[in-house]
C-alpha cells in the first residue's frame, strides 16, 4: 500500500509541477504577446503617419491662387485664376488659407477654374 500512496503522491506532484510550469510559460507568453501587440500597434501608427497623404494649404499667391505644401510651405501649384474675379466669400477663404489633402487638390482646381 505504501507504494500506491507514493505513486499517487508522485503523480500529483508531477501534475502540479507540470501545471505550475505551464502557468509560468503561459504567463510569459501573454506578456510577450502584449508587448508584441503594443509594438505592432506602434509600428502601424508610424507607417500610417509616414504614408499618409501630405496636406496642402490653398491661399493667395499674389493676385492668383496658390497651393502650398503645409510642411515645407513651398508653392506646389499655382492656379491661373485671379482672386479679384471670385466672390467675396472665396476671397476671404483664400486670404486666411484652408487645408486640403492631396487627393482633394483636383477638386479645388476644378472649383476655381470653372
Amino acid at each position: 500500500m505504501n507504494r500506491k500512496y507514493i505513486a499517487v503522491i508522485s503523480s500529483l506532484v508531477l501534475v502540479l509541477c507540470v501545471a505550475v510550469c505551464f502557468g509560468i510559460i503561459k504567463t510569459g507568453n501573454s506578456d510577450i504577446n502584449t508587448d508584441s501587440a503594443e509594438n505592432a500597434e506602434k509600428a502601424f501608427v508610424r507607417v500610417t503617419e509616414s504614408t499618409a497623404e501630405p496636406s496642402f494649404e490653398v491661399r493667395r499667391n499674389g493676385e492668383k491662387i496658390g497651393v502650398y505644401e503645409s510642411v515645407t510651405d513651398e508653392l506646389y501649384m499655382s492656379i491661373d485664376t485671379y482672386i479679384f474675379t471670385l466672390p467675396e466669400t472665396d476671397r476671404g477663404m483664400l486670404e486666411n488659407g484652408f487645408e486640403v489633402e492631396k487627393g482633394e487638390i483636383i477638386h479645388v482646381v476644378e472649383d476655381y477654374t470653372g
